[in-house]
């Protein structure tokens, strides 16, 4: 299971920024994807997860401040 968008980020919805963080977990899960050879899609699953929490926290952060 791979979550993304809202099922990957709890925030506010206040600023609006739901959407966005969808469409770059999208981005970023496909360019991860395009990747993938039979022995690496944990690798490459782990890699989006872990490029995902770094880029969306500064924004799950703000959400919970509002």
């Amino acid at each position: 299971i791979v979550l993304l968008g809202d099922a990957a980020h709890a925030m506010n919805p206040l600023l609006g920024l739901g959407v966005n963080n969808a469409i770059q977990d999208a981005d970023l899960l496909t360019k991860e994807l395009l990747n993938y050879k039979n022995d690496n899609l944990i690798a490459c699953i782990r890699r989006y997860n872990e490029q995902m929490r770094v880029r969306s926290s500064k924004d799950v952060i703000k959400s919970r401040n509002t």
